[in-house]
């Protein structure tokens, strides 16, 4: 016989065996809906608002350019379903966020292009610590060490533009 009993702030629930082999049935709900965890719904949540807080949407309403993110996205998922009022109507706030994107290309690069800037400055990490090995045993060619990492921070900056 399965029953419940409350100690203080604790309930303490008996169980039979059989009880406690069977699947729950249970529906559990949140006491307030506000509460609810939205971060594994999507990026629409069933009742048509979106839901800022979705991993899927990354850090782009949070970032320099999030507030123009969060327009152009509004607008996208009011106006998805006609492809004519899409077009009239966010067209200039895709265009406002894709010209931040482009004024901040050292936080928005594309996951290629984050993955070789990467590489590269390992490349110009394990360079340098090759260079001052170099340095310490050729006093000789400090001058052109001092060149060549100069092209290779070149050549870094150049690659992020």
């Amino acid at each position: 016989m399965s029953y419940c009993r409350k100690e203080g702030k604790d309930t303490i629930i008996f169980a039979t065996e059989d009880i406690l082999s069977s699947p729950s049935t249970t529906q559990l709900r949140p006491d307030n809906p506000d509460e609810l965890d939205t971060s594994s719904a999507g990026a629409i949540l069933p009742n048509g608002e979106i839901n800022w807080d979705c991993p899927c949407l990354g850090n782009l309403p949070n970032g320099p350019c999030g507030e123009n993110f969060r327009k152009a996205f509004s607008c996208w998922v009011e106006h998805k379903d006609n492809e004519e009022s899409f077009a009239e109507k966010c067209f200039e706030n895709f265009t406002k966020w894709e010209e931040c994107i482009s004024e901040h290309k050292d936080i928005y690069r594309p996951t290629e292009e984050k993955k070789e800037a990467s590489n590269n400055d390992e490349n110009e990490i394990n360079n340098t610590n090759e260079s001052a090995s170099i340095d310490s045993i050729d006093k000789n060619n400090a001058h052109s060490t001092s060149q060549t990492r100069a092209i290779a921070a070149a050549s870094s900056i150049d690659q992020k533009q």
